[in-house]
């Protein structure tokens, strides 16, 4: 189960982040923050906490952490990070420069100096499997939780049913956000779960779609219910079995 102040702040985190990335496009291109100190961090997390920190006062309240505290940089940090290169791809462009003025190639360099030319990541089927794959995964930990048998295989079919398919991939892709924010590694299926429920089928994102930690406890109340009823039904069927 989701703990509801956790999963605010990551949810919040999210939304600065988002924020963050429409703001820099235009920012660098008015040379409001510029990239002119060689880089030299161990993870991309740690690369992009000292940007932000570094530029703290020139990034909008609403687009950075809530506090310039080392554990409030690092979680948004670790999230910025994972959202860069999980949700986007760096393509070199004639006349794109890929480096800053030091010269240096790290990750505030090679991603956030090109934030105005990043592209959406085209996702792969690979990514929509391993998608679904977090989508069971989160079924399965929430009847783990509550002492609910499923089946595997009832829970394959439940990841593969349109009616929830939206509130599986909202629950799964909280959880991953929770650990992306906690400095947990992150692939482009997060991006799939994604546009599963911020998207329309047709393959757009949703007109004034918002992202809410209310929304992903609703959802996941109702994916309970639903688990629920799935172990009542396996449990009738083998007492039907046995009586037989």
């Amino acid at each position: 189960m989701f703990d509801p102040a956790q999963l605010q702040e990551a949810v919040e985190i999210q939304n600065r982040g988002y924020r963050l990335i429409r703001w820099l496009g235009d920012a660098i291109d008015r040379g409001v923050v510029t990239f002119t100190t060689a880089h030299h961090y161990t993870s991309d997390s740690a690369a992009a906490a000292a940007w932000i920190d570094e530029h703290f006062q020139n990034v909008p309240s609403d687009a950075r952490p809530h506090a310039r505290t080392p554990e409030a940089l690092e979680r948004f940090g670790n999230y910025f990070a994972s959202y860069l290169t999980t949700s986007f791809e760096l393509i070199a462009k004639p006349g794109l420069r890929l480096k800053s003025a030091c010269g240096c190639n790290c990750f505030c360099c090679s991603y956030l100096a090109a934030a105005p030319h990043l592209e959406t990541r085209k996702l792969t089927p690979a990514d929509k499997k391993r998608a679904s794959k977090m989508q069971a995964r989160y079924l399965a930990q929430l009847a783990l939780d509550h002492g609910l048998f499923v089946t595997n295989a009832r829970i394959a079919e439940l990841v593969e049913a349109p009616d929830i398919d939206e509130a599986t991939a909202l629950a799964a892709y909280s959880v991953e956000l929770l650990a992306r924010c906690s400095g947990v590694p992150s692939t482009p299926a997060s991006l799939a779960l994604w546009r599963k429920f911020a998207w329309k089928k047709a393959g757009s994102p949703k007109q004034d779609f918002a992202f809410r930690a209310e929304e992903v406890l609703a959802a996941e109340a109702r994916l309970l219910r639903v688990m629920q009823t799935a172990a009542r039904d396996a449990d009738g069927a083998q007492n039907s079995e046995t009586r037989g």
